[in-house]
């Protein structure tokens, strides 16, 4: 909830990618409060902590400030930023909810992402 809107969590890993699992600030609002209070969006990943693709696309995305996406355009660059673990940052987005990111130029070799976290 945030000037007057509220914002919705499309799956657990984006309040992870925010929160961790520290669930303890959750405030729990009837249905017919909830309804009352204006939908503003989706929130979106945070930067730096997971990796997303969708189904459809074999890319994989580094995740910016503000949902902008960059594709991480090999294994070798991905294991240079992550780790060999890489693969395990690997969140898959629901197509339909794709649209709330915006697509970046792709990283090249040795780039760092913005909001870069190892």
């Amino acid at each position: 909830y945030k000037a007057g809107k509220r914002s919705a969590f499309p799956h657990v890993d984006v309040y992870r990618s925010l929160f961790g699992e520290d669930f303890s600030k959750i405030v729990r609002v009837y249905d017919t409060q909830l309804g009352t209070i204006p939908l503003g969006g989706n929130v979106k990943m945070k930067e730096g902590v997971y990796l997303i693709k969708i189904q459809s696309d074999p890319k994989t995305y580094a995740v910016e400030p503000n949902g902008v996406l960059r594709w991480v355009q090999t294994e070798e660059h991905a294991r240079q930023l992550y780790g060999a673990a890489w693969a395990k940052r690997v969140r898959d987005v629901d197509v339909s909810l794709f649209t709330d990111y915006a697509i970046g130029a792709a990283l090249v070799s040795g780039e760092r992402p913005a909001g870069y976290a190892n």
